[in-house]
């Protein structure tokens, strides 16, 4: 019979009590709920992120396209990204791990909620990832185009009820050597990872359940290595980042505003002024300016 305490010293995480998510990826957010679509875009400037949805096989046989989505689908991504790290493996054993991740993250662990962290598991590392770049000059155009995807093998036995079982042997996920390059490298100094705090990654998990809160969240903190001086975005580039064209710019401010707040009370090295405020068609910059705070508490002016 297993000891409890070994199973319990089974899950650890590194001694700086990190996790880590993958820096490319938070350029370019994941849809927020559930789509039919299978592709998704996103443009930052003049790179476009495409994500493609992979074939998924579930217990009853049927097989579905789907992206993956919603808060889940980050945690997913931390969760995949810090064990790469966590064991410089490209295999991610899930039993224990998950269970020991959800824990250690603040997520309450259900046999509801590790299903909807496996499903966006299995969608992640089924997601093509493309990237696309064009520079256009006096007499020319540059297209620059590069791909991978997340996983390349997934085995997973499936109890009676729906959870992870144990009669078919180790359930996993293995990443393609692609992602895996991404997110290990040669050396800790070529990771295009971005380290987070595992304790305010909790406080943040414990305060939202908003995806596009997540999404703020990371993207500040990304923004918070290099921010030493004021940075203005358009509402249209930030809806091109994080929202949707078919979503009327109103409607994407007042949610933007909303999961801002909320990434700002966890984000404490900046501060986020709205710019041309103003009702009508006044001329003139439309946005935000991000600053560089000093206070102990991001704030939203």
């Amino acid at each position: 019979m297993e000891n409890p305490t070994e199973k319990r010293r089974s899950y650890q995480l590194n001694k700086e009590r990190k996790v880590y998510y993958p820096t490319p990826l938070i350029s370019g957010s994941l849809p927020y709920v559930e789509t039919s679509a299978t592709i998704w875009e996103r443009t930052n400037g003049r790179d476009v992120m495409r994500y493609s949805a992979g074939a998924i096989i579930y217990p009853d046989g049927t097989c579905g396209h789907v992206l993956p989505y919603g808060s889940y689908a980050r945690h997913a991504l931390v969760f995949l990204t810090t064990e790469a790290v966590r064991t410089g493996s490209t295999r991610i054993s899930l039993k224990d791990s998950l269970r020991g991740f959800m824990k250690q993250v603040g997520l309450p662990y259900s046999a509801r909620n590790a299903a909807q962290l496996l499903e966006q598991l299995r969608r992640i590392a089924a997601l093509t990832v493309d990237y696309t770049a064009v520079s256009k000059a006096s007499e020319s155009v540059t297209v620059e185009q590069a791909g991978y995807r997340v996983g390349i093998r997934q085995r997973l036995t499936f109890s009676a009820d729906g959870d992870l079982g144990e009669g078919g042997g180790e359930n996993f996920i293995e990443l393609s050597r692609d992602f895996a390059a991404l997110v290990l490298g040669l050396d800790e100094e070529n990771r295009h990872t971005m380290p987070i705090d595992l304790e305010r990654w909790g406080e943040l998990t414990s305060s939202t359940k908003s995806p596009l809160a997540f999404d703020l969240w990371l993207w500040l903190e990304l923004r918070d290595n290099s921010l030493e001086k004021p940075v203005k975005i358009s509402w249209e580039q930030l809806r091109q980042q994080f929202g949707s064209q078919a979503e009327e710019m109103r409607v994407f401010k007042q949610k933007f505003k909303t999961a801002l707040k909320t990434a700002l009370e966890h984000s404490p090295k900046a501060t986020a002024i709205e710019l041309g405020n103003v009702r009508g068609k006044a001329k003139g910059f439309k946005g935000l300016e991000i600053k560089p705070n000093k206070g102990t508490q991001g704030k939203l002016l």
